[in-house]
């Protein structure tokens, strides 16, 4: 029989996820620790990307690596948000930790400094809002890192996951734009 299922696999089998399979590279490669509700937001961001335009069609493999990317990180940065507005801030501040690794977007470095002026250090947390505000002009450079340069219209795509990224953090903290979002961290005082 075992000579049966070699010819024909094993069918009980799930092949694996290649979507969680590469955040799982991504975390390793970074040396993240990913718990168990920042995983279930990896599932979820997974099921969207799964769901998504692209489901169902071949993708370059430097997309599907910046997209995994994109899911690993947009789910530590959400993860971090929920337990910010829940006050767990020594937990939000180890998953901002996290996300900052990845990618040092100026709304996570943002969180990460409410996060820590929540949590009674509003010295560090007035410093990341700085470096937060620094931050937005170079911000592109840190989607160079993770965007492969022999993808066809890179800038474009670079500008695409600004773009979302910018939109994903304003909305999280209630305003309806990046420049918005800016001139709240100018005037945030912890």
């Amino acid at each position: 029989m075992k000579w049966l299922s070699k010819i024909l696999g094993d069918k009980g089998k799930q092949p694996p996820d290649p979507i969680l399979t590469e955040c799982r590279t991504i975390a390793k490669e970074y040396e993240l620790s990913v718990d168990e509700d920042e995983w279930g937001q990896v599932l979820s961001h997974r099921d969207e990307l799964a769901a998504g335009p692209l489901a169902g069609y071949f993708v370059r493999t430097e997309v599907f690596h910046v997209l995994c990317f994109l899911c690993l990180f947009d789910s530590l940065f959400e993860t971090g948000v929920d337990l910010l507005r829940d006050a767990k801030y020594q937990r939000a501040i180890t998953t901002f930790e996290k996300a900052r690794k990845l990618l040092p977007w100026p709304t996570v470095l943002y969180a990460l400094g409410m996060a820590y002026a929540r949590s009674g250090n509003t010295q560090v947390g007035t410093t990341l809002r700085n470096a937060a505000l620094e931050g937005f002009e170079s911000r592109l450079s840190h989607l160079t890192t993770i965007v492969p340069g022999s993808l066809p219209n890179r800038d474009t795509f670079i500008g695409m996951i600004a773009k979302k990224l910018d939109t994903i953090g304003s909305v999280t903290f209630g305003f309806t734009g990046t420049a918005n979002l800016r001139d709240a961290m100018r005037r945030e005082t912890w």
